[in-house]
This record gives C-alpha cells, sequence and structure tokens, in this order.
C-alpha cells in the first residue's frame, strides 16, 4: 500500500461537565477489519474526508545513532499507528489512535505528572527526546523518498474513543492545547461521523452505518393508529 493510501480527519470539542463519562454511542462499538484495526480504519476514514492521504501502521525506519540518541538501542523499528499528509498545507499528522470503548478508557494520570515512560503507550507524548528522534527520521524518510514536501509542519495528536471520566478529558485536553498537540474524543468523532453521513454516498462501514443511524435518529415515527371500534 503506497503511503498515499487511505485517510481521516480529526479535531475536539470541549466540555465542562464532571463525573463519569457516558458510554460511547454504539457506531462507535462496531468491530470490524480489513488488515487495519477497526477504530483506525473509522478513523482513516474521516481524514480522506478531510483532504489527508493515510497510511495506518506507518514504521519509521530508525538508524542505529537514532536508537542511540532515544537510549533504545534494541528498539525495533518505530510504528505509528496512523500517518496521515495534507499536501496543500505542507501537514504531516501523527495519530495515535486508542479506542478504549469497553475497557474503562483513557485516564489523565497516564500523561501527568508520575506517568511511567518506560511502561506506557504515550511515549511519543511523555519522552521529548523519542519524540524529537524519531519525528526527524520519519520526515527524512518521507521527503528522501518523494512522498511529502521538504520541512513539513509535524503534528501530534490522539483519538480516543472513551475517557474514564470528563475530569480526565478535560485535564488532558488543557495539557495537549498547552503542547500543541491535537485531541479528538468520542463527540469529535460523533461530529465527524454525522458529517460523513451528510455528504455524498461512499463505500465505506463508517459512512454507510452512519447514514443508516443518522436516517433512524431523523425519520418521522407515524402517529399510532387508533385502535379498532367495534
Amino acid at each position: 500500500m503506497e503511503f498515499l493510501g487511505a485517510v481521516e480527519p480529526l479535531a475536539h470539542r470541549a466540555t465542562g461537565v464532571t463525573g463519569s463519562a457516558p458510554r460511547p454511542p454504539i457506531f462507535l462499538r462496531l468491530r470490524y477489519s480489513y488488515g487495519v484495526d477497526s477504530f483506525e480504519t473509522v478513523l482513516v476514514n474521516i481524514l480522506e474526508a478531510q483532504g489527508y492521504w493515510v497510511r495506518p501502521s506507518f514504521k519509521v525506519e530508525l538508524t542505529k545513532e537514532d536508537k542511540k540518541k532515544m537510549l533504545l538501542p534494541s528498539c525495533p523499528r518505530w510504528e505509528l499507528d496512523t500517518l496521515a499528509y495534507k499536501a496543500n498545507t505542507n501537514t504531516l499528522l501523527i495519530l495515535e489512535c486508542k479506542s478504549y470503548l469497553d475497557s474503562p478508557g483513557v485516564k489523565y494520570a497516564s500523561f501527568g505528572p508520575g506517568a511511567e515512560v518506560a511502561k506506557s503507550r504515550y511515549k511519543l507524548f511523555l519522552n521529548p527526546l523519542i519524540r524529537e528522534v524519531v519525528f526527524a527520521r520519519l520526515v527524512d524518510q518521507l521527503a528522501t523518498g518523494g512522498m511529502c514536501a521538504p520541512s513539513p509542519t509535524v503534528t501530534l495528536a490522539l483519538a480516543a474513543g472513551h475517557f474514564a471520566s470528563d475530569a480526565d478529558r478535560n485535564w488532558t485536553r488543557d495539557l495537549f492545547v498547552k503542547n500543541n498537540w491535537l485531541l479528538w474524543d468520542e463527540e469529535w468523532i460523533y461530529q465527524r461521523l454525522i458529517e460523513l453521513a451528510a455528504s455524498d454516498y461512499q463505500n465505506q462501514v463508517s459512512s454507510v452505518v452512519s447514514k443508516l443511524i443518522l436516517r433512524h435518529l431523523t425519520r418521522k415515527k407515524p402517529a399510532p393508529k387508533s385502535a379498532p371500534t367495534s
């Protein structure tokens, strides 16, 4: 699969409500796969609709020198969940995808003070050294291979299908804003899927399911008929 392959959009919506996070919408819990994680596939479809070229499970070819700089000499090729590129703005989007739909959800403690970097699933967010080396090698790899223009703007993002609580969501969002990262939660994904549902027909599972659900939600139900009289 060439880098200019599948695509997907991302964003976020601020909420000020505290307490337990609601259960994710049913359409976000649908399971399907074509060699790519189902949640990632939904995001790819969204990004494509926003004009990105997307490559899921992209591997960054780190050199021995890179691994030494990262203090990870035995590190294999670094794999990114989803890589997206928008040519007209020369923008690279590195997207970490965490559905957590049937789990407690994303917690702020995974990013905040005291987070264990070595065991974390969010090393690019937590370790500036790793982030710097991986970003530099990625840009060089893509530009040298003719897959992007020189000197692209690189943005790190997280798409999450479920947060442990609204407090975790808000604290995490504040941290991301401070670091110029992007955070797309289930509400943002929901809104993007509604946009997909309103767009022209696309033979994609996420688009078709969104259209079915939107039509069900907006369908006018007939008034109940009166019981027949004898």
